[in-house]
């Protein structure tokens, strides 16, 4: 041929698993398929195939069964973390929806202190401005009382203009106004708080401890903290040396249809020519375990000014430090919450 010309087709395969004691397996599977146009290949077209099994054996970063499954228990955490989030966030809602409920009462209530206060001083005026018609008192004694209905009367608007804002918060927790046929139904409470409290003598300590073990928030803080401690054995390994047994075996055939010349070995004897004998790519396979090839290695890697893994460990030391003050600082608001 003029000019000469190649094609490779190649084609890989490879498995690999890390098994629980941080032991690397695997084994791979290389080959290609190669047809030029030179008539002075012995195989055209041909075919290679390598296969190489293995294993990798960490000896000191990454060593370990524990440290294999360090980072899918971090994840584990992290879930148990979110969570707690979760429930933390669907009480808050509970308890915002609560107090909507109770500021809504409590705004009623104050309405009907805040009237009787009215009529009260109302009374005192009148009674104020008949002993002025009298001439029982000066002039100047009755500012006081029209003073005391003027501020009864702002502290009236007050609480129904409260009264207005907690009924349109307690609509929007219950979605009162989503429906047509209850936007125009106004809210009537039925909750008795007239009757007096029972008297109840409640262990205070006992709650302050159920509450530790069941508040979501606090749970959710020391979870973080187990997380920050993995982290930080994460890092940790990550600081070591890398040092790696590796071993392997290898080993290659080739085939094909080949093309036989005199004076080359496997040449018919009484042949003339070129002899051309045919294969195929299972003919690569029978030479497999004749070529065989065993190595063994040791790597070493020195983290030397591994500024990454330095800043990873700062990080997980400093977010330690920080929500072991915040589990501090909430477990005081959680004792003074209880008691």
């Amino acid at each position: 041929a003029n000019i000469l010309s190649q094609l490779a087709q190649p084609y890989t395969g490879r498995f690999q698993v890390l098994t629980p004691f941080s032991t690397t397996v695997f084994t791979q599977w290389n080959g290609d398929r190669r047809s030029t146009n030179d008539s002075f290949q012995l195989f055209n077209p041909g075919w290679n195939n390598t296969f190489q099994t293995g294993f990798i054996q960490p000896l000191m970063r990454n060593r370990g069964a524990y440290i294999t499954r360090l980072p899918i228990t971090i994840a584990k955490r992290q879930v148990r973390v979110q969570e707690f989030t979760f429930r933390d966030q669907v009480l808050g809602l509970i308890v915002q929806a609560e107090n909507a409920y109770w500021d809504l009462i409590s705004a009623l209530e104050r309405l009907k202190v805040q009237e009787q206060a009215l009529s009260l001083a109302e009374e005192s005026l009148k009674r104020a401005r008949r002993e002025l018609e009298l001439g029982a008192t000066p002039e100047l004694e009755i500012y006081q009382p029209e003073q005391q209905a003027a501020t009864a009367r702002i502290g009236v608007v007050q609480v129904q203009y409260q009264i207005q804002q907690f009924e349109d918060n307690l609509r929007r927790q219950i979605g009162a106004d989503l429906d047509p046929a209850f936007q125009s139904i106004p809210i009537v409470l039925t909750e008795d708080v007239s009757k007096a409290p029972e008297d109840t003598v409640y262990d205070h300590e006992a709650l302050v401890k159920l509450a530790k073990q069941h508040r979501p928030d606090l749970m959710s803080l020391r979870t973080s903290m187990e997380v920050n401690d993995l982290q930080i054995q994460s890092s940790m390994n990550l600081l070591k040396p890398l040092l790696n047994l590796q071993g392997t075996y290898s080993t290659t055939g080739r085939g094909g249809v080949a093309s036989l010349r005199p004076g080359q070995p496997g040449y018919p004897a009484g042949g003339t020519g070129v002899v051309v004998i045919p294969g195929g790519f299972a003919d690569s396979f029978r030479q497999w375990f004749e070529f065989s090839t065993f190595a063994f290695s040791l790597n070493l890697q020195l983290p030397l000014r591994d500024r990454a893994a330095s800043a990873n460990l700062a990080d997980a030391v400093v977010n330690k430090r920080l929500n072991a003050l915040r589990e501090r600082n909430t477990e005081q608001q959680l004792r003074q919450e209880v008691l």
